[in-house]
C-alpha cells in the first residue's frame, strides 16, 4: 500500500506513538528499555537507558521457545535494584501486541523464575493467546529451565523476588504516577511490556491528517531512506516532525540530518 510506504506517513506516526510511550515512561517513572529492533524508534534518546533484544520470532505460533542466544542477562541486576523496568516496542497489521511481547517475554520470565525458585507461573496477556498454546508452552518450561541451567551451571541469576510481565497499550487506563523506587507489584519484579502503536484496520488511518501506520518503525530497510536510523529522527525537532505535511519536505529534512551527522557516527539499529 502506497500510504504505508510514505516515508512522511511513517515518521508522523512514529512521532505520535513517541509521545504516548513518553507519557507513559513519566506515569511508571521505571527506567525505558526499547527492544531491539523497532523499539528504538519509539524511545526519545534522553529517555532510554538499556535496551533488550526479544525477537518476535521467538514467540509465533508453533516457533515458541527460549533462545539460550538472547539471554538479556544484564537486565536482572536493575530489575532487582529498580523493582520494575518499562519496555517499549510495537506491532503492525492489526495486532494489539507484537509476540515479542504477548509470548517471548513471558516465556523468558516463567524459564528465569524456574530455574531460579522452582517455581512454575506464567502470565500472557488476556485473550490474546490460545488456551491449546499456553498449555503447549507451559509444559516446555521445565525443559527450557533446564537448558538454560546446564548453560549457566554455578552462575545462575541472583534474584530476591519472581518476574512478572503485565501488559500496556494505548487503550490501557494507567495508574496514578508512581515514585521512583516505588514497586508496581509487591511480589515480583515487575516487566512492563508497553506497545507503542494502536491498532487500526488494515494498519493504517487516514484520520489525521496524515496516514497514521501503525507499527510504522518495523522493518525500516523497507521504508527508510539510507543512513535514516532512530537515533537520527531523534536529532531533529519533534514539533517540525509532527507539523510536515509533504513527502518532499519530510525527505529533504532526513537528508540533511543524514549529511550533518558527526563522521564518527555509527547507526544503533543492528540486526
Amino acid at each position: 500500500m502506497k500510504s504505508q510506504r510514505s516515508v512522511l506517513n511513517r515518521v508522523r506516526s512514529i512521532v505520535e506513538d513517541a509521545e504516548f510511550v513518553e507519557e507513559v515512561a513519566n506515569v511508571y517513572n521505571k527506567p525505558l528499555v526499547p527492544n531491539l529492533r523497532g523499539g528504538l524508534w519509539y524511545a526519545k534518546p534522553h529517555l532510554r537507558e538499556y535496551n533488550a533484544y526479544f525477537k518476535s520470532t521467538d514467540g509465533h505460533t508453533g516457533q515458541c521457545t527460549f533462545s539460550l542466544k538472547r539471554l538479556n542477562l544484564h537486565l536482572l541486576p536493575v530489575l532487582e535494584e529498580k523493582k520494575a523496568l518499562l519496555f517499549v516496542d510495537s506491532t503492525r497489521r492489526g495486532k494489539r501486541i507484537p509476540d515479542s511481547f504477548s509470548k517471548t517475554v513471558p516465556i523468558w520470565c516463567a524459564v528465569i523464575n524456574y530455574a531460579v525458585f522452582n517455581k512454575l507461573e506464567i502470565y500472557f496477556p488476556p485473550n490474546l493467546v490460545a488456551p491449546s498454546e499456553m498449555s503447549l508452552i507451559t509444559e516446555k518450561v521445565p525443559t527450557w529451565a533446564g537448558q538454560f541451567k546446564a548453560l549457566m551451571g554455578d552462575d545462575l541469576p541472583k534474584l530476591t523476588k519472581m518476574l512478572r510481565p503485565m501488559f500496556v497499550f494505548p487503550e490501557t487506563l494507567l495508574p496514578q504516577p508512581l515514585e521512583p523506587n516505588e514497586p508496581v507489584f509487591e511480589d515480583y519484579h515487575a516487566l512492563i511490556l508497553l506497545t507503542a502503536s494502536k491498532p487500526v484496520q488494515d494498519g493504517s488511518d487516514r484520520e489525521r491528517g496524515f496516514t497514521y501506520v501503525q507499527g510504522a518503525g518495523d522493518d525500516h530497510e523497507v521504508w527508510a531512506p539510507k543512513g535514516f536510523d532512530a537515533d537520527t529522527l531523534w536529532q531533529l525537532d519533534s514539533t517540525v516532525l509532527s507539523s510536515l505535511s509533504s513527502e518532499s519536505e519530510c525527505l529533504q529534512l532526513i537528508t540533511a540530518a543524514v549529511q550533518n551527522r558527526p563522521q564518527n557516527y555509527s547507526q544503533s539499529i543492528s540486526s
